[in-house]
């Protein structure tokens, strides 16, 4: 490995696709130079050479990517552009769109949201746009294997053509997957592994300002566009556990943040860190979007907080509603409890298909909270 690539490895292993994408400029970047370099000695003795132009400013662009690796939240930064759409709230005339998502991972963001979607067509007569934007594909494994679909190759990465940019949305409304006839008003917009490739391509493109079209609002775009034909009720999307191309795509595209969290010290430090990050970038990036509360998850017992977690939900409070300054409430009253039938049904399939009575109840008080929320 030549000398200058040698931090590679650890950059790599600190920041995973963003390290990726920041290598691949360096070596861009360094190409660019040994070009230069050559040209320089061919050269006459006295012309003017470009050689130290060229080598100040890859110092410069790489001195920028090194600036925005240090933090997910600065890769994203830049203004957003006068014509990105920017999603309408229900009481403005548009779609709710909810995120839900925490940068900490275990925290039960893939059973809460495929369980809310289908609660809301099951129960609640909804028609229901599921997205999953985690390359892992959990959610799309759960609903489809609950909703008895064979799934092939094709099928399980349509979410990759809702990021791209420039993408045709006509061709996009026949991509999600009809979960009828046991959610007869749902369909899933799928991922899957390749994803992760795709979101670190567009990551590289948008670090080296390869793209004419911001990257950040395809996913708006085309929700834009679906919420105009009047093609869904609501849309919740899984969002994956860190700030990728994908997770940028679905918080800008989206009008609300639902955030599932263990009443626990790791996990309430990890909450308020997110939150926090959240309200750095939604001033200039995502102004529309509220906050629909910190759902507690894996609580203790079926009713109610055990005083630890009561403890952790006062912390939870006080951070972000005082600290923060952030409209956000801990939702007590939804608790999703730590129970065998939840952890063994969430490998299965959905609670709310295959689950009993009162298994089924558990999820009715977040239910509500989110139909009386967004005025569904």
């Amino acid at each position: 490995m030549p000398e200058w690539l040698g931090p590679a490895e650890g950059l790599i292993r600190q920041y995973g696709a963003y390290g990726l994408a920041v290598l691949a400029a360096l070596i861009g970047l360094m190409l660019g130079w040994r070009v230069g370099h050559r040209r320089g000695h061919q050269r006459q003795d006295g012309e003017p050479s470009q050689l130290k132009k060229r080598l100040n400013e890859a110092e410069r662009k790489l001195l920028a990517i090194r600036e925005s690796a240090n933090s997910e939240v600065l890769i994203w930064t830049r203004p957003r552009p006068d014509d990105a759409p920017l999603p309408r709230r229900p009481e403005e005339g548009g779609k709710p769109v909810v995120t839900i998502a925490n940068l900490k991972g275990g925290v039960g963001k893939t059973t809460v949201t495929s369980n809310l979607a289908t609660m809301l067509d099951v129960q609640f007569g909804k028609r229901v746009l599921a997205i999953d934007m985690d390359y892992q594909g959990s959610m799309t494994s759960m609903m489809a294997l609950a909703t008895e679909k064979q799934l092939d190759r094709a099928d399980r990465n349509k979410v990759i053509n809702f990021i791209e940019p420039g993408h045709d949305v006509d061709r996009l409304r026949a991509l999600p997957i009809d979960l009828g006839p046991v959610l007869g008003r749902t369909h899933l917009v799928s991922a899957y592994h390749p994803l992760a490739d795709v979101e670190n391509r567009l990551l590289f493109s948008w670090l080296t300002h390869q793209n004419t079209r911001d990257v950040r609002f395809s996913l708006a775009e085309a929700l834009a566009r679906f919420a105009e034909d009047d093609t869904f009720d609501i849309c919740v999307i899984d969002a994956p556990p860190r700030m990728t191309t994908g997770f940028i795509n679905a918080i800008c595209a989206s009008t609300h943040l639902l955030i599932p969290a263990v009443m626990d010290g790791l996990s309430t430090e990890a909450t308020v860190y997110f939150a926090e990050q959240v309200q750095a970038l939604r001033p200039d990036l995502f102004p529309q979007l509220e906050f629909l509360g910190v759902l507690p998850t894996m609580v203790s017992r079926r009713s109610g907080l055990q005083p630890h977690e009561e403890q952790q939900k006062d912390y939870l409070t006080h951070q972000i509603e005082n600290r923060l300054a952030i409209d956000c409430d801990v939702l007590g009253h939804c608790a999703i409890p730590r129970r065998v039938e939840i952890s063994r049904l969430a490998g299965e399939g959905l609670i709310y298909v295959s689950g009993n009575a009162e298994e089924r109840a558990i999820w009715e008080p977040l239910g509500k909270h989110v139909v009386e929320r967004l005025h569904l």
